[in-house]
């Protein structure tokens, strides 16, 4: 007797998966390289002249969801589409790359001595690196605690002068800050610091002592 082992076999269902890639402009992407996903499978192919490509897949069964990336030079695109049969035309734009931020740096330094008088007027000047036309934050932490927020803007070659004057006896600290934008970071300036104090008085009388005009230090 022969004994005849049946083991079911599926019929394997093909779904071809096909479209156009574009570069930002519109025009095609010729020689553009295209990875298409069906359920954990994928196949890498390249675009023709007309920016066209195409694949076929195998799978067990539908519908099932599909994934397209592609590149061309540092441009980079992708589309999807859920609920796939038979055959599906999926088109791809490629777009630019987001551009490069690039680093700041702030520094302040102190126009004068690091002891002034209250009252008086203390000026700071500030240097952002590259330089650029920007909006400045200045911070002052006064020697109560209490902080005041003010801003300023650089010239083209990123330098600014600030002023502000002083009105409480101990040690203020200041910083500046850039907030950034599209093309460069933001930034934080080193922390400046000065002491106001009052000058000493000194009071004199004037006073007889056995006949002598003297001065006396009260």
């Amino acid at each position: 007797a022969v004994l005849l082992c049946l083991h079911p076999v599926f019929a394997q269902i093909p779904v071809t998966v096909y479209g156009y890639v574009y570069m930002p402009d519109g025009t095609p992407a010729a020689g553009a390289t295209v990875t298409v996903e069906v359920d954990g499978k994928s196949k890498t192919t390249t675009t023709d002249s007309e920016g066209k490509y195409e694949v076929t897949f195998s799978v067990d069964e539908v519908p099932v969801d599909v994934v397209v990336t592609a590149s061309k030079g540092s441009y980079r695109g992708s589309a999807s589409k859920s609920g796939v049969e038979g055959a599906v035309r999926i088109d791809v734009h490629l777009k630019a790359p987001p551009p490069t931020k690039k680093r700041t740096k702030l520094t302040l330094t102190l126009l004068g001595g690091e002891v002034v008088e209250p009252n008086s007027s203390v000026i700071i000047k500030g240097q952002l690196e590259p330089a650029m036309s920007a909006t400045i934050t200045i911070v002052i932490l006064k020697p109560s605690g209490a902080e005041t927020v003010d801003y300023t803007k650089t010239l083209t070659n990123g330098t600014f002068i600030y002023t502000f004057s002083v009105d409480e006896l101990g040690l203020y600290r200041v910083y500046a800050e850039f907030e950034g934008n599209e093309k460069y970071y933001g930034s934080t300036s080193n922390i400046i610091s000065f002491t106001v104090k009052a000058k000493p008085s000194i009071s004199f009388d004037v006073a007889y002592v056995e006949g002598v005009l003297s001065l006396i230090h009260i």
